[in-house]
């Protein structure tokens, strides 16, 4: 009686070679580390992609203070 309830209360997780899930222990873990990216961190990437969208929004700005002058010029004379 005793043996029996250790047979039942084994970890699940804790397979044998001859049973079929053996197989597939680390199927499980490999699909979970898929999850993630698997590109390396690049150093330096937000900073130089922030600076790049300021310099982009300070284009545009001098285009519109361009343009809003060049109106006011034109409808001053």
């Amino acid at each position: 009686m005793k043996r029996q309830c250790q047979m039942t209360a084994r970890n699940f997780d804790d397979f044998h070679p001859h049973s079929p899930m053996y197989k597939n222990r680390h199927v499980d873990e490999e699909a979970r580390w898929k999850l993630f990216n698997d590109k390396p961190f690049i150093h330096g990437r937000w900073p130089k992609m922030i600076m790049a969208w300021a310099v982009s929004m300070l284009f545009w700005a001098g285009y519109l203070i361009h343009n809003k002058h060049k109106m006011a010029q034109l409808l001053a004379t």
